[in-house]
């Protein structure tokens, strides 16, 4: 078991992480500072064993667990709406940030990049984020659920 604060001392682009049963490859981290609470989180582009890319896991310093998502499209999107359905379950807003990327390793990102997400949770665990990265307002809805520390393990 590792903690979100080891693993964040420890994950190196080309680091290769276990999460639950599935191997990847960290290819991007960026280290966002949240502007409305001034706090800071990771956030780790992934690649999986058969070359996709469209993977993302962050840690959550508050609740000392990480969050595990994969891209996908929202085909009607409403921000910051108080619930939303995907996929047949509600997902109740639970929090909304402005990020900006402090330093960023690997990727596309650069320093002073933004962030703008919308967070959505279900109480089986399940996740949805619905972001938009600027500058090129490219728009990143996100889908998966929570980690427990014990389902991660750097390799």
């Amino acid at each position: 078991m590792i903690s979100t604060k080891n693993f964040v001392k420890k994950a190196q682009v080309s680091s290769r992480v276990k999460i639950g049963g599935e191997i990847f490859t960290i290819t991007e981290i960026i280290k966002w500072k949240m502007l409305r609470c001034g706090q800071f989180y990771h956030k780790y582009s992934l690649l999986d064993q058969k070359g996709n890319t469209d993977y993302k896991f962050a840690e959550d310093p508050d609740s000392g667990k990480f969050i595990f998502v994969k891209i996908f499209k929202l085909d009607s999107q409403n921000s910051f709406a108080p619930t939303i359905e995907v996929e047949g379950k509600k997902y109740t807003f639970s929090y909304g940030e402005i990020c900006q990327a402090e330093w960023t390793k690997g990727g596309n990102h650069k320093k002073g990049d933004l962030d703008i997400w919308c967070d959505y949770e279900n109480p089986d665990g399940s996740y949805v984020s619905l972001g938009t990265t600027f500058p090129g307002a490219n728009q990143e809805d996100l889908i998966g659920r929570w980690v427990e520390p014990s389902e991660i393990k750097l390799l």
